[in-house]
């Protein structure tokens, strides 16, 4: 005889607790299912615990936030995950939560208030088509795994981990790829660049903070002529490794891009070492002390198969990029003539360049120094960035004013760089371009550029106004909004420009095209060449 209860016999469950155990979450988020007497029917969703609506980008946020996403919704709630989902993502969540098997999901942990919990898997991204679990923070720091340890300054047993930078690094600098501590302004992506920078001067002013604004970079190694100073330069800024001269941080494996802000007269020597290394180079103006070091330095660079750039950051200044738009564009017509000036002279770093100001390399001709080759060099790519042609005849001067200046230590030497700069250019399309400069000038207009056509005048001041000036009727406001402005340091428009070239520069590195139109070293050639014809004074054809 069987002992078998009947199907109904014994089965009496209270009422509440049938009731909560027949709860069924809706695969779209509408609300919850529930048996009752009656039939069956949706009720309305339960109310979410308050974490839940807050849901930021992987982008370093902390410890104070649930699992972080990829795109900026608040997927914490059932209600509000991506529409790329499929029906059994959507009712059972994102992602599994550790210690509370797979049938717990981040919305149902986050609506309990499971936030520890949630934290530890901040790591964990959802992908915009529904792929769960992805872009931890050891694919975040390269491409393939093999060397990913050594190649990010770590030992073998250090590993990629989601910790914080250490306290102490600036702002800006990421460490071995960790977290970008706040950065709310940058995309969460992959680390694709390790550059590595030679100069503790400029570089250290204005090019290390603004690479912490560059997505995809990881700044791996410092070089300088001084051992100490790399190192100086590598503990303030959290950088793995220090060298002690250009030549051996350029053949390091742990560099792909090279960036030589070194003085000038070591311009040819840092760059031709990384080109033959196989290094993508980003070279600081001028780009050479001589037009032979320049001609040799296009040599190697178009037999290399790394890029080869010069640092004319003005290209990717907006009211300039802008300028050069409205003259493609035909809105002022034809260019007649180009008018540049600058003073008094703000350095690259934001400081002004004082009548008295001490004496250092900046003064000396046998090391680069003076103001043509610092920012005359920009002005006349400038005018071939603007107009698209070549300068065919130049005709100027440069002079030195002050003979001798006290250094540091309060000794007197020698002057012998040009501390002004005055010429004309012809170009081969037949615009006629003035450019002057000065240091020793103690007031004046700053930036300051005129662009005559035949229909209208572009004139820009300063660094952030653009106007065009029609016959007869008032200035009318082209300027082009900044949204780098006061993010960088300093906040000028020569780090802010640094700032988008480099985000232009490394997807080229990965392969894909420019955005912008960058220059190459035949630029920064074509310009030594006019340098060279302003200094010996004379008038010289350059086609």
């Amino acid at each position: 005889m069987s002992h078998r209860r009947p199907p109904t016999a014994g089965r009496e469950r209270n009422p509440e607790t049938a009731a909560r155990r027949e709860h069924r979450v809706h695969p779209d988020g509408r609300g919850v299912r529930q048996r009752t007497a009656g039939g069956s029917g949706w009720t309305a969703p339960r109310p979410r615990h308050p974490s839940s609506e807050r849901h930021d980008p992987v982008r370093g946020s902390g410890a104070g936030e649930p699992l972080l996403g990829r795109r900026q919704h608040p997927c914490a709630g059932l209600g509000d995950l991506p529409p790329g989902l499929s029906r059994r993502e959507r009712g059972r969540g994102v992602a599994a939560l550790s210690g509370h098997g797979r049938k717990w999901r981040l919305a149902h942990a986050a609506a309990r208030g499971h936030r520890v919990a949630a934290w530890r898997y901040r790591r964990r991204a959802v992908h915009g088509k529904g792929n769960a679990a992805r872009l931890c923070a050891r694919q975040r720091r390269g491409r393939c795994a093999r060397g990913r340890s050594r190649a990010n300054g770590h030992g073998a047993r250090r590993r990629a981990r989601i910790g914080h930078c250490r306290t102490g690094v600036s702002p800006g600098v990421v460490r071995g790829g960790a977290a970008r501590r706040g950065h709310r302004s940058l995309p969460a992506q992959a680390v694709t660049v390790r550059v590595g920078v030679i100069g503790t001067g400029f570089g250290r002013r204005v090019q290390l903070p603004g690479l912490g604004l560059v997505p995809g970079v990881r700044v791996a190694a410092v070089g300088s002529g001084s051992l100490d100073r790399a190192r100086g330069v590598a503990a303030e800024f959290g950088i793995a490794r220090a060298f002690g001269s250009g030549e051996a941080l350029a053949e390091s494996p742990d560099v792909d891009l090279v960036i030589v802000s070194s003085t000038p007269d070591a311009h040819a020597r840092h760059a031709i070492a990384a080109l033959k290394a196989g290094k993508h180079v980003l070279c600081e103006k001028p780009m050479a002390l001589s037009v032979r070091e320049a001609e040799q330095m296009v040599d190697v660079a178009e037999g290399s198969r790394g890029l080869a750039r010069i640092d004319h950051e003005l290209r990717y200044e907006p009211n300039r990029q802008r300028a050069r738009e409205l003259i493609r564009a035909g809105a002022i017509g034809p260019v007649l003539h180009i008018e540049l000036l600058l003073k008094p002279y703000l350095r690259g770093d934001g400081r002004r360049q004082a009548f008295d100001a001490p004496w250092s390399w900046w003064y000396d001709a046998r090391r680069g120094g003076g103001i043509l080759g610092a920012v005359g060099s920009h002005l006349i790519d400038l005018c071939r960035f603007w107009t698209g042609s070549e300068v065919a005849e130049v005709n100027g001067r440069v002079a030195t004013f002050v003979s001798e200046r006290s250094d540091d230590q309060g000794v007197r030497r020698p002057v012998t760089a040009d501390e002004y700069a005055s010429f004309i250019m012809s170009l081969a399309n037949g615009v006629v371009a003035t450019v002057t400069l000065s240091t020793v000038a103690a007031c004046g207009p700053g930036h300051f550029a005129q662009i005559t056509g035949r229909d209208a005048t572009l004139v820009l001041t300063g660094e952030t106004k653009l106007e065009i000036v029609r016959p007869g009727a008032p200035p009318e406001d082209a300027s082009v909004p900044d949204d780098l402005w006061e993010r960088t340091v300093p906040n000028n428009m020569w780090a802010r420009s640094f700032v988008r070239l480099m985000r232009d520069l490394v997807p080229t590195v990965e392969g894909r095209p420019p955005s912008g139109e960058p220059a190459t070293f035949r630029d920064g050639l074509a310009v030594q060449r006019v340098m060279a014809a302003v200094r010996e004074g004379r008038s010289a054809r350059l086609d």
